[in-house]
C-alpha cells in the first residue's frame, strides 16, 4: 500500500489558496483518482469523462500526437491540480480543483500508527 497526499486549490476572483485535503491509502493512482471523483468532486471528473472526452494530446510544438479520455488525462497529470490547462472560467463563486502527489509506500505497521494518529482514516479508499 501507499500512502497518498490529496492536494486542493480553491481559487476567486480575488484569491487562490491550496492546501492538503487529506492523505489517504491506497494501492495505485488509479484508485485515488476515482476516490477523489467520487468523494471530493461528487462524480464531476466521471461526467467530463462521459460528456468532454476524447481531448486532444499535442506536444511541445503544439503537433498532435493522439488523444485520450478525461480520466486517462487526470490520471496522467494526477488531477486538476496539475494540470496547467486547467478552466478558471466562471470563477465568480470560486473554482476548486483536486490533485495527488504520487505516494510513498507504507509498512502495515505505518499504516496503523496513521490510523492511531487520525492522519488516515480507516476505510478511506
Amino acid at each position: 500500500m501507499k500512502l497518498f497526499q490529496i492536494l486542493i486549490r480553491h481559487c476567486a476572483p480575488k484569491d487562490c489558496k491550496e492546501s492538503t485535503a487529506k492523505w489517504i491509502v491506497a494501492p495505485d493512482d488509479e484508485t485515488v483518482m476515482h476516490y477523489i471523483d467520487k468523494e471530493l468532486t461528487y462524480g464531476a471528473w466521471g461526467d467530463r469523462d462521459k460528456e468532454d472526452s476524447p481531448f486532444t494530446i499535442y506536444d511541445e510544438d503544439y503537433n498532435h500526437i493522439g488523444t485520450e479520455t478525461y480520466f486517462e488525462r487526470m490520471l496522467r497529470l494526477r488531477g486538476e491540480f496539475n494540470d496547467p490547462d486547467a478552466s478558471y472560467d466562471d470563477a465568480y463563486y470560486g473554482v476548486t480543483h483536486y490533485g495527488w502527489e504520487e505516494g510513498i509506500d507504507i509498512t502495515e505497521e505505518e499504516k496503523a500508527t496513521l490510523l492511531k494518529l487520525g492522519i488516515i482514516e480507516q476505510e478511506s479508499v
